[in-house]
């Protein structure tokens, strides 16, 4: 069974933002605008953190930030697993990690192009 991780911005500047973990990848957050999750806040390094999948688990990893990556109000010295549900803490953001089965994203991934296509059609 392989699993897929997203993160969900769930407060901070861009609320509502998410990005799904490619399959045994990483993503980044950070100010840079090229972090697969950019925030414009001064309190974030440029790659503020790393999450990845390594095997059959997800991690973070803070990139010698300044201000720290926490998770569930826990400082990440180096790296922590995360577990579906955790939250991810940079700056004044806050990222909620979560994770399901690849079947299940991928369904729900082309319900929610069905459902943009929807609105199109009644604009």
């Amino acid at each position: 069974m392989a699993l897929v991780g997203k993160l969900v911005v769930i407060k901070g500047p861009n609320k509502d933002e998410n990005c799904i973990i490619p399959l045994n990848g990483e993503a980044t957050i950070g100010r840079n605008l090229q972090c697969s999750i950019p925030i414009p806040d001064i309190k974030l390094s440029r790659i503020h953190c790393i999450v990845r999948q390594m095997g059959d688990r997800f991690e973070v990893l803070d990139s010698k930030s300044m201000n720290g990556t926490f998770v569930n109000q826990q400082p990440v010295d180096v790296s922590m697993t995360l577990t579906s549900g955790d939250i991810i803490e940079v700056g004044d953001t806050l990222i909620k990690f979560l994770y399901e089965e690849e079947s299940k994203a991928i369904t729900e991934e082309i319900e929610e192009v069905e459902n943009i296509d929807d609105i199109d059609e009644k604009n």
